[in-house]
Order: C-alpha cells, then structure tokens, then sequence
C-alpha cells in the first residue's frame, strides 16, 4: 500500500483494489518517469535492467500489502515493467531479497523475456556481468545502505573499489559500471575508473522504514545510462 500500483487492478477472483492518494501519485510519477526515458532513448536500441526486489511479498507480518497471494504481486509487476521489457532490446534481472520476492523472479522474468544466464541456470541470477559497447557491467541488488545522509557517498565507493579489488584477485576483468539497488535512494560515485551507480525504488517509506530510518526520503526514478 506504500508501493506502486496501478488504476483498478484486480487482485483476484474479480475484486478490483483502488491506490490510495500516494499511490496514485506515484502512478502518475511512474508514467512521467516512461515518458521521458523513452524520449531520451528515441529510436535507439535499449537494454532493460530490472534490479531485485520486485515485489513487495509477505513478511514479518507486514499489513502495508495490497492482497496476501505473492502471485497477485507478481502479476502487478509484470503489468508495470511489461511495456518497456517488450520495447528493450534485452532485459537483465537479478534476484533481491528473499523475504520479499520468496525467489518468484525466475518465472517473471521468463514472462518479460529476460536473458537466460548460462553460469546459474536461470533467468534471474544473483549476480549480472556483461559488456555494453565496450563497457563492462556488474549488476546485483545488494549493497550496504546508511542512517546518516552525509555518509550516502561512502558506501557506493567502498563497494566499487572492493569489487574492483576482487576482480583483480582473482584474476579478472575489472568492470567499468557497477548497477545496484537496495537503498531506495538515488547515489551515483565515479573516480574516473568507474562508475557505481543505484537506482531509486518505487515505494514510500513503510512502517518498517519509519521504524529503522525514521528520517529518510525515498526517492522514485529510473536511471538511463547513456552510451551515445
């Protein structure tokens, strides 16, 4: 009830569910945010990443949910990413967190048409590394996140350069653009070597949220990364 959500979706044997004002606001958000990426984009060819936690699930006795049946949330994330996964040329998606998404990624993103990962098995690996007109990727939900704003900036740089340490340890390639999610905050860090770059979330701050980050402000957006 803190998430996205379209107009007069229905949850199940005909009922029909009505957003309430934030949601509703966040709709409009969410059509202003496709207008404009698609504006930007153009008649270019694009590639869809879709980061983890699509779904709100059920968990720890949360009340905040539109319908108790995981599936009905499934099926209101497919109606919201189908639009643009249809358009992309490729879809990537991750797994997110468990206590969410109970692991349903797998058969959404069969649904969405997304790229099948060979090395897990799936088509929707914990963990996304591939090439974009030269630039390598590394995509995967989870980093750490921060109760104080002021250090925000400090963990996208801790995690970039430790994965770049990894990767020289182990004797491989160093990525360029490192995607991840998690935070429900904007944050992007580059040192001229790389990028690390987290999306926003779709969703209000939650009784949870006001409960472990009382101060914070979620951010809604997508994120384009331009190889033009």
């Amino acid at each position: 009830t803190a998430a996205l959500c379209p107009r007069n979706f229905e949850i199940g044997d005909g009922a029909r569910y009505h957003p309430n004002a934030l949601q509703t606001r966040l709709w409009e958000f969410w059509e202003r945010a496709n207008a404009w990426a698609r504006h930007l984009i153009g008649n270019s060819s694009f590639g869809l990443i879709i980061n983890g936690d699509v779904t709100e699930g059920v968990h720890h006795h949360t009340k905040q949910i539109i319908s108790p049946e995981p599936y009905d949330h499934v099926r209101l994330a497919e109606h919201c990413l189908a639009p643009l996964a249809e358009d992309a040329d490729l879809v990537y998606m991750t797994k997110g967190t468990e206590s969410h998404t109970r692991n349903m990624e797998e058969g959404l993103a069969q649904k969405l048409g997304a790229v099948y990962n060979h090395e897990y098995q799936g088509y929707a690996p914990p963990h996304w590394i591939f090439n974009v007109a030269g630039c390598r990727y590394s995509v995967t939900h989870h980093i750490t996140t921060s109760k104080r704003q002021w250090t925000e900036a400090s963990g996208l740089g801790l995690a970039l350069n430790d994965e770049r340490l990894a990767c020289i340890r182990a004797g491989l390639p160093v990525p360029d653009v490192c995607c991840r999610a998690h935070r429900h905050v904007y944050g992007c860090f580059e040192d001229g070597y790389g990028t690390m770059v987290v999306s926003p979330a779709w969703q209000g701050l939650t009784r949870y949220g006001h409960k472990v980050v009382s101060g914070k402000r979620p951010q809604f957006g997508l994120v384009v990364l331009d190889h033009r």
